[in-house]
């Protein structure tokens, strides 16, 4: 059956604000934006982008539970697995303005701001595995303040169900796979925490052998890049997933450009 949708999920990888083409950095210094993996799979299919910069399996999930039983045979689904810590807490009615936030960016209308503030305040707190307490930034410290030790109380009573969440990710998607008949492909920040790697890869279902975070240009190119990523690497990044789409048999092992440079492991939205 002919793919005739795609669906993608994930975070900064993935998301159209956080990869926007009016990047004045870009124009200037290369002269012209490059074309993400995303817009060109956007030019051939039915599309719908659910990423959203700073989030991570969590918030997608949320979206994902309310689709993936209309997804069948002509359904092409993408996610970018990141870190399993980035838990979307509950945010209260009092927090769904911006003055909570010092994020600067706007994102075009009132409503996409406010999301993206939430968002972003929200993600600003983390809780540390090692250390077992929680840790804010500079855009949170009120949220922080006030619902530290609630926070503290959930990351400590499902602490282990939030490390191995990932794993149970790649399961119940590899399950709907089957179950849906729809194609699923996933790419990992860390694709060493994956529990299935590339034992199931099939014509429907592949996990891409190669953690996203290995392939940075040392941090200061960042703003030269789209979605952290450069343009050889976004093209490459379509073909892994156009391979899946016409049912090639052969994954190269390594199939995402290396960094030109070794650089200290890059921490992104």
């Amino acid at each position: 059956m002919t793919i005739k949708r795609v669906t993608i999920y994930g975070d900064s990888f993935a998301d159209p604000s956080y990869g926007s083409p009016e990047n004045k950095d870009i124009r200037e210094k290369v002269g012209y934006v490059h074309e993400t993996w995303y817009e060109t799979l956007a030019k051939q299919y039915e599309y719908k982008n659910f990423a959203v910069a700073g989030t991570g399996p969590h918030y997608s999930m949320k979206e994902f539970y309310s689709q993936y039983e209309q997804f069948n045979e002509k359904d092409l689904v993408i996610w970018i697995l990141s870190g399993e810590e980035r838990i979307q807490f509950h945010l209260p009615d009092e927090y769904y303005v911006r003055k909570y936030n010092k994020w600067p960016r706007y994102f075009g209308s009132s409503a996409a701001d406010n999301k993206r503030h939430r968002i972003n305040l929200v993600h600003d707190v983390c809780w540390h595995f090692e250390k077992q307490k929680m840790g804010h930034g500079d855009h949170s410290t009120v949220f922080f303040k006030t619902y530290k030790d609630h926070m503290s109380y959930a990351m400590k009573t499902f602490e282990r169900e939030v490390v191995n969440s990932n794993k149970k990710n790649e399961a119940f998607l590899y399950t709907v796979s089957r179950k849906q008949k729809c194609k699923i492909c996933i790419f990992l920040l860390r694709y060493n925490d994956s529990y299935m790697k590339t034992s199931l890869n099939d014509d429907s279902f592949y996990i891409h052998p190669q953690s996203l975070d290995e392939f940075f240009e040392p941090p200061v190119e960042e703003n030269l890049r789209r979605n952290h990523l450069s343009e050889p690497n976004h093209k490459i990044m379509y073909n892994i997933i156009d391979n899946l789409v016409q049912g090639s048999p052969v994954f190269p092992k390594r199939s995402i450009l290396e960094p030109d440079h070794k650089t200290e492991r890059f921490i992104y939205d």
